[in-house]
Order: structure tokens, then C-alpha cells, then sequence
């Protein structure tokens, strides 16, 4: 009888130990799961700055145009003899074209990553061990009240 509880303990802590390992490890699913999408974060990020470089490069090569100088100088508030100058504001009092250089510098912050470790073997070593020693008094507990009833039920 003492086999079947030792032989049921040892095989709990086995399948909860993998379960739990295979689940909340240093390597288990939620940890792969968290690391999938801090690579894709990662990889929209830098497919973001590959197009932000291709485009600088081509701004790079236009620079010295007349044409591309004009329009730099434009926008930047400059003009030409005989041109007027029209600015328009937002709500705020801003003008509109410099906000949206500032929107533009907030969004080409890398992603925030988080470093998720999982639990350390011993942890769940000890969950597992509790776990099935749980197991292990519930079953002892359930076949003694089972072998209980079975006696004092005598058939007349």
C-alpha cells in the first residue's frame, strides 16, 4: 500500500515539475512567447529606421538642387524677393509645421524591451514537491474514508 503512495508522489512531482518547467521555465512557452514579440517589436523597429535612412539618403543626394533649396529654405521661414509669407497656427498657438517634427522625433524611440527570466528550476521544484505531496495526502485520505465505508457496510 505504501508503494502505490510513494510510486503516485514520485510520479506527480515528475509531470507537474515538466508541466510547470515547460510552462513557467527559463526557456518554457511564456517566456518564448514574451521573447516573439519583443522581436517583432524589435524587427518594426528596424525596418522603421532602414526606411528613415533610405529616405535621408535620397534627401542626402537632392541637398545641393536649387529646387530642394528653395523648398528647405521655405520651409524654415525664408523667401524670396516679392513672395509673401503666410503662417498658420493650431489651437495652441504653434505653428503647424514645427509640431509635426516633434511628433516625428517621439516616435523614433526604440521599443521598451522587458527582460523576462522565467522561474529558477528550485522554484518550481518546490511547487511541484508541494504540489504532489498535496496530491499524495488527498488521494491517502480519500482511499482511507473509501476502505472505511467499505467495512462498516456489512451486508445483514
Amino acid at each position: 500500500m505504501t508503494r502505490k503512495y510513494i510510486f503516485l508522489f514520485l510520479t506527480a512531482v515528475i509531470t507537474i515539475f515538466c508541466l510547470l518547467y515547460g510552462l513557467f521555465g527559463q526557456k518554457g512557452f511564456i517566456v518564448n512567447r514574451a521573447l516573439q514579440k519583443q522581436l517583432k517589436l524589435a524587427q518594426e523597429f528596424l525596418t522603421d529606421q532602414r526606411s528613415e535612412l533610405n529616405s535621408l539618403k535620397n534627401s542626402y543626394k537632392t541637398l545641393w538642387e536649387e529646387n530642394s533649396l528653395l523648398e528647405k529654405g521655405k520651409q524654415y521661414g525664408y523667401a524670396q524677393k516679392g513672395e509673401v509669407l503666410y503662417y498658420f497656427f493650431d489651437s495652441e498657438g504653434q505653428i503647424l509645421g514645427k509640431s509635426q517634427e516633434k511628433q516625428t522625433a517621439k516616435e523614433s524611440l526604440p521599443p521598451v524591451t522587458y527582460h523576462v527570466k522565467g522561474l529558477p528550476s528550485g522554484l518550481i521544484l518546490l511547487i511541484a514537491l508541494t504540489t504532489a505531496l498535496f496530491i499524495s495526502v488527498l488521494y491517502g485520505v480519500f482511499a482511507y474514508r473509501r476502505k472505511r465505508r467499505s467495512q462498516l457496510n456489512y451486508p445483514l
